[in-house]
């Protein structure tokens, strides 16, 4: 009990100490990484906003979302700074802050990802709205020259349980794998958190402006097979009726690229040099990537253009991270004479 309030007492004699102005820097130093993330997610949400409105699409429970994002960065800012504050406080109270502040990290990457999330959704949908031309027999032909055959794949897998089970959750792992990877490249040497964030936040729009111009209905309503349950929202914003779309309700109606597959290699890849994990990871992943074609509806060759994606993705923010490496030293060396 004694040394409970004498914790109490520390944190106390702690906050007291701390200046407002300082408590603000904190959560400005908390929040500043992330901060052209979130500057060009916004953009994207302002242009999209703009074209829904002249497309007759109202989406509802934006401010649910917006909310629900700022509340996660907001706590894990405030996780971040209580950290950042107290490094030097020999408080018990503090002491658990000190030692788990990268969870404020990744609780940023997860509330920075939600809003991306959303707006990719309502992209999606905007982009859909274009009501070009179905490309679904041009990509049937193009794995047919692969040598590949989506509805005796769908047939061959139904006939065993265990696998199509199997694919079916490695599919389905994908919410639990963004989550999981937003908190642990929080702890993770290097700048693996904000890599991934711009990775997977820049592919996922790419993804909808691709899927926009070259659209499709899909593999199973181009073949008769049922579980397309993204279908009739796709033929809705086909048609010419005005339309209101929950944000919480969208469904993934994005065909090529895959963004299944996109994710699958951003995570293999965010997890790398990392022993056993990168093995683990990098089998889930494998397994999910395939599941795509059956689970997924997709064609082949979308499933060959998410991996092309992810890999110009990977690129050019391993480029970017370089040039902005080098561009510090620079400054530092400059600054230092």
């Amino acid at each position: 009990m004694k040394a409970l309030e004498s914790g109490t007492d520390g944190a106390r004699r702690a906050a007291d100490d701390i200046p407002f102005a300082v408590v603000g820097q904190a959560l400005i130093q908390a929040v500043w990484p992330v901060r052209w993330i979130a500057a060009f997610i916004a953009s994207i949400a302002g242009i999209a906003a703009i074209g829904c409105s002249l497309a007759d699409i109202a989406i509802t429970e934006v401010d649910l979302i917006s909310a629900a994002a700022l509340a996660v960065i907001v706590v894990g800012a405030i996780w971040r700074a209580a950290g950042l504050l107290t490094a030097a406080q020999p408080s018990v109270f503090w002491r658990w802050f000190r030692g788990s502040s990268r969870i404020g990290d990744g609780l940023i990457a997860i509330g920075v990802w939600i809003g991306s999330a959303a707006t990719a959704g309502v992209l999606s949908y905007l982009c859909a709205r274009l009501r070009l031309p179905l490309y679904d027999r041009q990509f049937v032909a193009v794995d047919a020259a692969l040598g590949f055959n989506w509805l005796a794949w769908s047939n061959a897998v139904s006939h065993y349980p265990v696998l199509h089970r199997t694919l079916w959750m490695a599919y389905n792992s994908l919410k639990f794998q963004l989550i999981a990877t937003l908190m642990l490249t929080a702890f993770l040497p290097g700048n693996r958190r904000i890599q991934f964030l711009w990775a997977a936040t820049a592919s996922a729009m790419i993804t909808c402006v691709i899927s926009g111009l070259l659209p499709v209905l899909g593999a199973r309503p181009q073949f008769g097979v049922a579980g397309a349950e993204w279908l009739g929202d796709l033929l809705l914003l086909r048609g010419p009726d005005q339309l209101d779309f929950p944000l919480t309700a969208l469904h993934g109606i994005v065909s090529l690229p895959s963004y299944h597959t996109v994710l699958g290699v951003l995570f293999a890849w965010s997890v790398r040099r990392t022993g056993w994990l990168s093995a683990a990871v990098l089998a889930l992943n494998v397994v999910m990537i395939v599941s795509t074609l059956n689970v997924g509806g997709h064609y082949l060759v979308d499933v060959i253009a998410g991996l092309l994606l992810a890999w110009a993705t990977i690129a050019t923010v391993t480029a970017a991270e370089r040039r902005s490496h080098v561009a510090n030293l620079q400054y530092r060396a400059a600054a230092a004479s």
